[in-house]
C-alpha cells in the first residue's frame, strides 16, 4: 500500500480523494476484457468504477419535408421501459463479480447518443479518466461512420485510456 503523510499535531493521516474511472460498457464481445482491465486499473489506484451504458434511441424513416410535429409524434419502435430495466440487470450482472473482489462499483444506464453522454457523465461524475475498449474496426468504418472511441478522444474533460481490440480476443 501507499504511506500517507502523517499530521503529528493533529493526528490524522492525509488521504487522497478517490479516484474515478467512467468505464462505458456496449455489450460486445470486449465488454469483459475492458471490464476486466478496468478494475485492474482502478486496483492500482485505488479507485471506484462507474460502468455505463448508453442505450441510443432507434432511428426512424422520417418523410423528406416533414415538419418537427410529425418527428415529435414518431412512436418509439421498442418498449423503452422492458429495455432499460434488461440494461439495468445486465449492468449489475456485470458489477457484482467486481465488488466481491473489494471494489467500489456504480453503474449508470441513459438513454441518448454515445459519444454526447459519455463525454456529459464524465463531467457530471468528475471522472479521472474514461477507459474504453475498441473494437477494431477497418479504415473505411472510420471514413464513413467514425468511431465512438475518436468522438471521445476529441472532447474528452479527461485523460482516456483505450484497451485494444487485439487484448479483448
Amino acid at each position: 500500500g501507499t504511506a500517507f503523510p502523517y499530521c503529528l499535531r493533529e493526528k490524522t493521516f492525509y488521504t487522497r480523494p478517490m479516484k474515478t474511472l467512467l468505464v462505458p460498457l456496449d455489450f460486445s464481445d470486449s465488454t469483459t476484457m475492458v471490464l476486466t482491465k478496468a478494475a485492474e486499473i482502478a486496483r492500482e489506484l485505488s479507485a471506484k468504477l462507474v460502468l455505463l451504458h448508453v442505450v441510443e434511441p432507434v432511428a426512424s424513416y422520417v418523410p423528406v419535408g416533414a415538419t418537427m410535429d410529425v418527428i415529435a409524434a414518431v412512436p418509439p419502435v421498442i418498449d423503452e421501459k422492458e429495455n432499460l430495466a434488461n440494461v439495468a440487470h445486465r449492468m449489475t450482472a456485470l458489477a457484482e463479480p467486481i465488488r466481491l473482489t473489494g471494489l467500489t462499483v456504480d453503474e449508470e444506464v441513459v438513454v441518448g447518443l454515445a459519444v454526447d453522454d459519455i463525454v456529459d457523465q464524465a463531467k457530471i461524475g468528475k471522472a479521472d479518466y474514461i477507459v474504453l475498449g475498441s473494437h477494431g474496426h477497418g479504415a473505411l468504418y472510420h471514413l464513413f461512420g467514425g468511431s465512438v472511441v475518436t468522438g471521445v478522444l476529441k472532447r474528452s474533460p479527461c485523460p482516456v485510456i483505450v484497451i485494444p481490440a487485439k487484448l479483448t480476443k
